[in-house]
Order: structure tokens, then sequence, then C-alpha cells
């Protein structure tokens, strides 16, 4: 891509399209693909404010005290888009683990939860579906409204229904699944290595 054509945004910091404002909010990663470009650009999340609705998306981030400040400076957020997968206890700084993305959800307190960043290339030594199961029957357990449609579809999220659990023909018969509350802190699958 022709590099007149990116901007860089601080936290923060907005930009508008038409009726739509996009604002760089942040999150707890980091930047870069090799030793000599590590952290040289700013890592972040996003607000989308239309007249109607307000989006989040959380990109790539670990647990942190920037979803309730997100919500404090944005809600109420209407549909939030949360990382749930990819987690290790070896990258506590850079991904969540499904307790950790249902207290993200509880702190933004949206009006429907949506998990991203699951099912889909393996970082991490969890079924790929082992996120979407945990962080289902968590949301479940807590009252949240959860939206999980199949890669390509098309979904209203003002005319919501209980999800279908379209990936459960693809969990192996021998799935390790813990639900403990959130409140006991980041669980791991016993696949994860220490």
């Amino acid at each position: 891509m022709n590099a007149e054509r990116i901007t860089e945004r601080d936290w923060y910091e907005e930009c508008a399209w038409k009726t739509l404002r996009l604002t760089a909010t942040p999150a707890r990663h980091a930047s870069g693909r090799t030793p000599f470009d590590h952290n040289r650009t700013l890592w972040c999340s996003w607000v989308l404010q239309s007249p109607h609705e307000t989006l989040y998306y959380s990109g790539d981030s670990a647990y942190d005290d920037h979803f309730t400040a997100i919500k404090e400076r944005f809600g109420p957020i209407d549909l939030a888009f949360v990382e749930n997968g990819q987690y290790n206890r070896r990258w506590p700084d850079s991904h969540m683990t499904p307790e950790q993305t249902l207290q993200a959800v509880l702190d933004l307190a949206p009006r429907t939860f949506i998990p991203i960043h699951w099912g889909m290339f393996t970082l991490s030594l969890h079924h790929w579906t082992e996120p979407v199961q945990r962080s289902c029957a968590l949301a479940a357990q807590k009252g949240v409204q959860v939206l999980c449609p199949r890669l390509g579809e098309v979904v209203d999220s003002h005319s919501l229904s209980t999800p279908p659990l379209w990936w459960m023909p693809f969990v192996p018969e021998k799935t390790s699944v813990s639900c403990p509350p959130a409140s006991q802190g980041a669980a791991y699958s016993e696949n994860d290595s220490p």
C-alpha cells in the first residue's frame, strides 16, 4: 500500500467519514513484526460512532483497565467485537483468555458481544473452537447477549435470538473446556504449555 494513503492516529484521536466518527482507543499489545521494528507504531482498538449506534472493536489486546475507561468515555456501547482466542500463559500482555474476554465485555457493558479472533490461524495450542465455547458459556452465566455469526454471515444486531452453536460439529470428542467464574482469574486449558 502506498504510504501516502496511511494516516496514523494516537489514542483518542478521531477522524470522520460522512456520518461516522472513528476514534483510536487504547489497547494492551505491541507492534512490529521483526526485532528491528518493535513498537515503532502504536497499537489500538477502535470506537465507531454513527448517529444511531456505537461499536467497539478491540483488535488484539490483553486485559487491562482501558476497557472501563472506554466505556466511561464512549458508552453506552451497542456492539462490542472483543478478542477471544490465541491466548497462552506466555502471552499475558498480548491476548486474553475467555475469562478475561468476558471481564472486558462486562467492563464495556455493551448491548451485544461478538467474540472475534477465534477460529482462525492457530498461534496457540488450544483447539480452534475452545475460545468461543468457553466465552459463550461464561456469557450465558452472566446474562450477556452474544452473537456468533458464521464467517461471512450478515446479521441484524437489533433482531437477535439465542445464537446457534454452528461450530459444535467441529469440536473434537475429547475437549477440555472449563468455565470457572471470571472472578477466579485467567484460566488456561490443559493444551497450553507452561
